[in-house]
């Protein structure tokens, strides 16, 4: 029976040097665009919209293989924690899917 898996990442993130709403979106427009084109991961903003200085947002991956999903949301938090801003929590969640 084929299976698959997908990886959710919830990330609380802390743009310190933004200044505006237009800040934040630059910032965010990197994470978005890293995540999606490096990591195939799909990107959403869910929190603190109207926060210029804070993000909650979740993306998620997916893989035929739990060991191949491992990696690839270690490298996409990695990214997360190496950037411009202050990565202050994140929750990770693992969804077996069933193919048939």
């Amino acid at each position: 029976m084929p299976r698959g898996f997908v990886g959710i990442v919830t990330a609380d993130l802390r743009f310190r040097d933004a200044g505006s709403l237009k800040d934040k979106r630059v910032h965010l427009r990197r994470v978005r665009d890293r995540l999606q084109g490096a990591h195939a991961a799909s990107f959403a903003e869910i929190g603190y919209q109207d926060q210029w200085q804070r993000s909650l947002v979740v993306f998620a991956v997916a893989a035929s293989s739990m060991g191949v999903l491992k990696k690839r949301m270690s490298a996409a938090v990695g990214f997360l924690d190496g950037g411009d801003w202050e990565l202050a929590t994140v929750v990770e969640e693992v969804v077996e899917v069933d193919g048939e």
